[in-house]
């Protein structure tokens, strides 16, 4: 099971309110193996309940990512690439699921279906996936992931066509590990 961030409102950290609502959804998972996401800041915390860290993620951003400005973009390869919610749901799922930790359907309907979202998928001529990518609204613009592509001209085409798609701030995380996605963001210009 992966587990995203738990955020405290300012006024209530340090009072322990955290560490209960932790322990709280630890104790429902029943002895599963765990993974999660942590800011530096609470990396200390988190070792102190036996994890470690797999590696480090960084978030690359930029206001002029250079994008396809209307439409859908093809990549090479006779791939197309068109809005995820037309291709058929369950290959959608599979797909993800083979590059995430497992099958998680009901989270993925609304993550590319929810307000102020945007996906795409990539296919080939039969229809077979080889490409998603979502993006979303946030309070500095809009990120995009997860991007999940067999290869780095997809995946340049799938977040090229997201960026042109929307106005204002661009980010993108990325495992640091994965140099060919460093080098992607990298060379658009995205610090």
């Amino acid at each position: 099971v992966f587990m995203g961030f738990y955020i405290v409102e300012p006024e209530l950290r340090g009072t322990g309110v955290g560490k209960h609502l932790y322990d709280e959804i630890v104790a429902r998972l029943g002895g599963l193996t765990l993974g999660g996401d942590a800011v530096p800041q609470q990396v200390a915390n988190y070792e102190t309940e036996g994890f470690e860290v797999a590696y480090w993620n960084a978030r690359y951003s930029s206001s002029g990512l250079e994008g396809t400005a209307h439409g859908i973009d093809s990549p090479t390869g006779g791939q197309s690439l068109v809005p995820a919610a037309s291709v058929d749901f369950d290959a959608l799922a599979d797909f993800d699921a083979r590059h995430c930790f497992g099958p998680r359907p009901e989270f993925l309907r609304l993550w590319i279906a929810g307000p102020g979202r945007d996906s795409v998928a990539a296919t080939d001529p039969s229809g077979r996936i080889s490409g998603f990518a979502a993006s979303r609204r946030t309070s500095l613009g809009h990120r995009i992931g997860p991007v999940f592509a067999e290869d780095a001209g997809v995946a340049e085409s799938l977040i090229l066509t997201l960026a042109g798609r929307v106005e204002g701030r661009v980010a993108v995380d990325v495992p640091q590990p994965n140099e060919d996605a460093v080098s992607l963001l990298e060379g658009h210009g995205m610090e």
